[in-house]
């Protein structure tokens, strides 16, 4: 067994990778990635790909920053990841009316310090592909259920242009 504390690994990844569907049993083998998972934003094409190292896994259209509120470029490590999140600049509970983040939220930080900038899914899916965000990276709810599960804590995010 070799130790990789550069490695950054969850749970939902290691099923993903495995094709896991129920608990892990004793003698079960594991295939376990060791590219880094990281993420890019596409602010022009309007996609975020998923990747493991450099290789592209999976693909996901966005909406992004909307004029005015325009999404940041550059790199950002994944932070908080919640799951039903209140949308705290509105005071709204999950769920509420007006509480546009839907099922989940992946903030973004940027040098080690927390950002008001995250990857969160949407009570409006036609959105998906619009300039529509206060600058956030939108993604339909389902979607970015999936993303949750799989990127960790600590990821990259790039965004570009």
């Amino acid at each position: 067994l070799k130790r990789r504390p550069d490695l950054l690994i969850c749970t939902g990844l290691i099923r993903e990778v495995n094709d896991v569907e129920r608990y892990i049993q004793p003698g079960d083998v594991l295939r376990i990635p060791t590219d880094r998972a990281n993420a890019v934003v596409d602010l022009d094409a309007r996609l975020v790909l998923y990747r493991h190292g450099d290789e592209v896994v999976r693909i996901w259209p966005v909406g992004i920053g909307k004029p005015g509120h325009e999404t940041p470029v550059g790199l950002f490590t994944v932070g908080d990841k919640l799951e039903d999140p209140t949308d705290w600049s509105k005071l709204l509970p999950p769920g509420a009316p007006g509480n546009d983040l839907g099922s989940r939220w992946l903030g973004l930080y940027r040098n080690g310090r927390k950002t008001s900038y995250g990857i969160h899914g949407t009570t409006d899916p036609t959105s998906i592909g619009g300039e529509v965000s206060l600058g956030c990276v939108r993604m339909r709810n389902e979607q970015v259920a999936e993303l949750f599960e799989i990127l960790p804590q600590g990821s990259e995010v790039l965004i570009q242009p």
